[in-house]
């Protein structure tokens, strides 16, 4: 293998890293498999999986290693944060916190 290619291809790969993290941290740090290849490539996205700068959170869901659990949860059922749970999310103050429940749209 020549090893001038390589040395491209590993530079690809780094460039290819920051952009799908750019992505995610504009939606809150999770997204879809299509959200996210509407924007960058399928090769960007696999190869933020392989080095650890996404994660998989449910089938065709992605998300930022350091996205909230609950917005993470939410998004792998299809669902959002809302009421109380969004409430302590955005650091508002509550008389208890909430258990985690997620919400989805019918």
């Amino acid at each position: 293998m020549d090893n001038g290619r390589r040395d491209v291809r590993e530079l690809r790969h780094h460039e290819d890293m920051p952009e799908v993290v750019d992505v995610l941290l504009r939606r809150e740090g999770v997204a879809t498999f299509g959200q996210l290849r509407a924007i960058v490539s399928g090769h960007a996205i696999r190869a933020a999986l392989a080095g650890g700068s996404i994660r998989r959170i449910a089938k065709r869901v992605y998300a930022l290693p350091t996205a909230p659990d609950p917005i993470a949860a939410a998004r792998a059922q299809g669902g959002l944060v809302s009421h109380l749970s969004a409430a302590v999310l955005h650091g508002l103050d509550v008389l208890e916190s909430p258990a985690t429940a997620v919400g989805t749209s019918a």
